[in-house]
């Protein structure tokens, strides 16, 4: 267990293949109140995702290996991550991100373009009242 006060509005895992996205996401996300935890790579991130219990997964969907969509198809197929919800952090146009979500269970999407404006409330929006994984986490331990 970390050592750091825990966010009130919950814990949101942030998956890109660019670290200065990364970077810039959670800085805005942790200014908004969320814990954030990120991950640049392509290995493991179904792991890191089932390690970390996130509240929510932000995840760009243009990654090399597996592409995000197909890691929010994976994630969908795991018991342990099904109820996570993802949503698509991406540059591609809204037409095509609205679509993927439909096609793979994602909550949403947010385009990457809108990111300096209220971002942490669009993030919110998607946690809505939902049970956390992690308040459900926190009271096991």
């Amino acid at each position: 267990m970390s050592d750091a006060p825990k966010a009130a509005r919950g814990r949101v895992a942030v998956i890109d293949d660019d670290a200065d996205t990364l970077a810039t996401a959670s800085r805005l996300l942790e200014r908004s109140g969320f814990e954030v935890v990120t991950f640049v790579g392509c290995f493991n991130r179904l792991a890191f995702v089932a390690a970390k219990k996130p509240d929510l997964v932000l995840m760009d969907v243009n990654m090399p290996l597996v592409p995000g969509d197909d890691l929010c198809r994976l994630m969908k197929d795991q018991d342990d991550l099904r109820s996570i919800p993802v949503v698509y952090f991406s540059s591609n146009d809204e037409r095509t991100l609205h679509a993927l979500a439909r096609a793979t269970g994602a909550a949403g999407y947010i385009a990457k373009s809108d990111m300096a404006i209220d971002f942490g409330a669009k993030v919110a929006r998607f946690l809505g009242t939902q049970r956390r994984p992690s308040q459900e986490r926190d009271r096991a331990l």
